[in-house]
């Protein structure tokens, strides 16, 4: 059975897999423009380097906002389950 909580950690691992991806992508992109002599590919390879950061900080945001959300969600189901609790000891 596939939970909503698996689907989330799934996208989350994806997520983490792709940006270490893009951080290794933009490492060698970094190196390798480091040893470009021709101005015109130093340029090109500058746009493409600043496009891998962007996807960089997205991936990031995106992360955040699944792990902000997922701890909001514990945090009312804890509090949830506090409250039940205090009902049931009323009774």
């Amino acid at each position: 059975m596939v939970t909503a909580s698996k689907l989330e950690q799934e996208h989350l691992r994806e997520l983490e897999s792709q940006r270490r991806h893009l951080s290794r992508l933009l490492v060698m992109e970094q190196n390798r423009g480091a040893r470009l002599a021709d101005s015109s590919v130093r340029e090109l390879n500058g746009s493409l380097i600043k496009q891998i950061q962007k996807q960089i900080e997205k991936r990031s945001a995106s992360q955040e906002s699944s792990l902000v959300g997922s701890a909001a969600f514990l945090y009312d189901f804890a509090f949830a389950i506090e409250r039940t609790k205090s009902v049931l000891a009323l009774a």
